[in-house]
């Protein structure tokens, strides 16, 4: 099996070359979070009958994030970590090294890769979904 590699060379977060392949068609959501108590569990909770899996990446919270997720009660949500500070975009961003696990871009394709659905949408920790977004996932791909 071919992977992409972490210059840190920490297997547990190297990146499976052909994960999107073969995937059971539905919907995943990439949740990518560090301190979003405020609207975490809004969050999810105004998604869940919409997305066939919701993957929550926690990165390094600091406040009851993690407790708030843990709580929700659903089979549907899978709950990762990412241990590690990344490197902020902006200026010098550029001097940062695209393979490493400090690096935004890698750190995106990582969460990307544990997902388990044909089709993936990025979900943010502070998002909330209005009524009228659950009637639209037939209209995607089914």
């Amino acid at each position: 099996m071919m992977y992409f590699k972490n210059r840190e060379k920490i297997k547990e977060y190297y990146i499976k070359e052909d994960y999107y392949k073969n995937r059971p068609v539905g919907i995943s959501a990439m949740m990518r979070v560090g301190d979003e108590e405020e609207f975490i569990e809004a969050s999810i909770l105004s998604v869940i009958d919409f997305f066939d899996e919701i993957l929550v990446v926690l990165n390094n919270p600091r406040d009851n994030t993690e407790n708030i997720v843990r709580s929700i009660k659903n089979k549907k949500i899978k709950i990762l970590k990412y241990p590690f500070k990344l490197f902020p975009n902006g200026p010098g961003h550029d001097n940062n090294y695209e393979d490493s696990i400090t690096e935004i871009a890698y750190y995106y394709n990582w969460c990307l890769s544990k997902t388990k659905y044909s089709h993936v949408c990025k979900w943010d920790g502070d998002m909330v979904a209005i009524n009228s977004f659950k009637n639209i996932n037939k209209n995607i791909i089914f």
